[in-house]
């Protein structure tokens, strides 16, 4: 099923491929995907447009991309023609209504393409990020005359005059498809071609990324293969867009699909609600701005940037211009507003939530993790062994014959590692280090140091004797038993591959209990629990913690999950406010008791299999 249309439906018969169901409005549809593509795109070619239903809408985008789909097979079709009337190889006008007998012809029944699919990257739900679906490029069959299909602008499943023997005429690439996705496999023209050919294609690629100072990872974009899958598409003698074009018409479609999906994602927000994002920075000019992003399980959107250079950020400023954000959200759509933890946000984000009272001000929680690894940092014992490590990495990175023999003793391995923050990087530094342990001590103990001209100067003297010294190294391993435990959260609250609040509150308990057990008496651990708790409950901690994390399934039915009290009490007043229906809150209640005892549907074996596997 390498047709992009088979994911909005859904087969009657697992064995039958020309009888489908709409995942939208529920409608069979007969004659294969063909002909249900024409149903999403509202051709009206012989069967019903589909308007999608009241629980499931038909998204703008899907309806576009079997148009699109559509548009590609018919251009593949009027340009076949063209090349068989040049070649001799028949007449395009040939085929008319009268001319012979129609027959139903479905494309991934008979395993030859009628058509192109047009290579476009599709925007899968719950994330900013896409893949890029499978393409196909069948190969016409240049006997076949096109009829009434084609003259009406229809394609896929459309009819078209039975073959006569006398136009079996043609290569036998013809009746093979073309698969140039990445993964697929390739064409068997492809897969003769020379390695000549394929290099030449390659080199030219590159020659271009190299003239115009694209970056590599460019390569990395789902729009990068389906480039020349839309290039193949449409065979040779392509010419690529001018820079007029780019800047002109083709800028103005994507605007549009862009501005469609965007609306898509404005009317989900009365569905499932949304997160409204206030993201402070300063840019290169130094003017200090602040971006609004609004979150929903379908993606991630960028609302609108407000400069505040020319203004003093008060509360009661800053309150002013986040009251109009959420007016131009819509208050009763919003579930949350999150901020940084900066005294001003917090103060301007509570007065938000207590002039509306059906949403919550939540503080970053990347920010409020930082910030407690940054009070453990503040710690003398902490701040000591950091700064000896400091002085280890400046003075090795700083030193081009000290930096090659380390990278020659550790086989390349590097000590300073990149991480979210400035401390948790200084923590994965330590934790470099202490892993190259064995590999520095060989290091200045070999004689390629000992040839080292400035080997015997202070500031390497003072590096080797950190090395050497036994206490240094107990002080970096009780640092990582502290810190690389929240260090493990804030990858987690940072990372984009999935919502971490329903994680949010079991890894903070994880993470404290970690600490414990490393260090191994409450004389120790209980002044770390102090520092955590004072940003986790004075800051950090919302009812929304508890509640994503009450009903998060992968941990719910877990035997170490703990119900408490404030779990539960969380869970209630996350209930009074977000749902001011009486009787709707009635109705979440009845549903939590089902939820708690696993019954009803919450039983079912896929329900029970799912726990771990889907996004709660």
């Amino acid at each position: 099923m390498s047709d992009p249309a088979w994911q909005w439906c859904t087969r009657v018969n697992p064995k039958d491929r020309l009888r489908v169901k709409c995942n939208y409005c529920k409608q069979i549809i007969s004659g294969g995907i063909s002909r249900f593509k024409h149903h999403i795109a509202g051709t009206h070619s012989d069967v019903a447009a589909c308007n999608g239903s009241q629980e499931i809408p038909l998204p703008a985008y899907v309806k576009h991309q079997c148009q699109q789909l559509l548009d590609a097979v018919k251009a593949s079709r009027i340009e076949k023609d063209m090349e068989d009337a040049e070649e001799g190889y028949g007449d395009p006008h040939e085929g008319k209504e009268s001319e012979g007998e129609y027959v139903q012809l479905e494309q991934e029944d008979v395993g030859v393409s009628l058509g192109t699919t047009k290579g476009k990257g599709i925007m899968h739900e719950g994330g900013s990020s896409a893949t890029a679906t499978r393409k196909r490029r069948g190969a016409s069959i240049s006997s076949v005359s096109r009829g009434r299909g084609r003259s009406q602008g229809r394609t896929g499943g459309g009819r078209v005059p039975t073959m006569k023997s006398s136009n079996m005429s043609g290569s036998i690439k013809n009746f093979f498809p073309n698969y140039t996705a990445a993964g697929a496999q390739p064409e068997i023209r492809i897969a003769m071609q020379s390695k000549d050919i394929i290099e030449a294609a390659d080199e030219t690629i590159g020659r271009w990324f190299y003239d115009a100072s694209i970056p590599f990872n460019a390569a990395n974009s789902y729009h990068y293969q389906s480039i020349a899958d839309a290039i193949a598409s449409v065979g040779r003698g392509y010419k690529m867009p001018s820079f007029h074009k780019l800047r002109g018409k083709i800028l103005n479609n994507i605007v549009r699909d862009v501005k469609t999906y965007c609306d898509e994602l404005k009317l989900s927000w009365k569905a499932t609600g949304c997160s409204v994002m206030a993201d402070g920075w300063t840019d290169i000019k130094n003017r200090t701005l602040v971006n609004f992003l609004v979150y929903c399980p379908l993606g991630t959107m960028f609302l609108k940037s407000v400069d505040l250079s020319n203004t003093p950020k008060t509360a009661d400023v800053l309150f002013g211009i986040f009251d109009k954000v959420i007016e131009e959200v819509g208050p009763e759509n919003v579930v949350q507003f999150i901020t940084d933890n900066a005294t001003n946000y917090k103060a301007a984000g509570e007065m938000l939530a207590t002039r509306y009272g059906t949403f919550y001000w939540s503080p970053c929680a990347a920010h409020c993790v930082n910030l407690m690894l940054q009070d453990l940092g503040e710690r003398d014992d902490m701040k000591l062994t950091v700064h000896r490590c400091q002085e280890i990495t400046k003075f090795i990175y700083n030193h081009a014959y000290v930096l090659n023999l380390m990278r020659k003793f550790t086989n390349g391995a590097e000590l300073i590692r990149p991480a979210q923050t400035r401390f948790a990087t200084n923590v994965l530094t330590v934790q470099g280090i202490v892993k190259q342990r064995s590999s520095l001590r060989q290091m200045f103990s070999s004689d390629d140091w000992a040839a080292y001209p400035h080997a015997y100067k202070r500031k390497a003297t003072t590096v080797v004797d950190t090395i050497f010294d036994v206490d240094f190294w107990e002080s970096c391993v009780h640092l990582l038993k502290i810190c690389v435990p929240l260090v493990k959260v804030l990858r987690l609250v940072d990372s984009e591959d999935r919502p971490s609040i329903g994680y949010l509150y079991e890894s903070m308990d994880r993470a404290k209990e970690a600490i414990r057990d490393n260090m191994k008496g409450k004389k120790k651990y209980m002044p770390i629990w102090k520092i955590i708790d004072e940003r986790w409950s004075g800051q950090l901690h919302r009812p929304l913690h508890a509640a994503a994390y009450y009903l998060n399934p992968a941990i719910r039915y877990l035997p170490t999950f703990k119900k408490d009290r404030e779990v539960e009490y969380d869970m209630l007043d996350c209930i009074d406010v977000l749902v001011s229906d009486s009787k709707e809150q009635d109705a979440i209640h009845m549903s939590i008791n089902k939820y708690d005892t696993a019954s009803g549907t919450m039983a079912r074996d896929t329900a029970v299999r799912c726990r771990t596997t889907m996004r709660p």
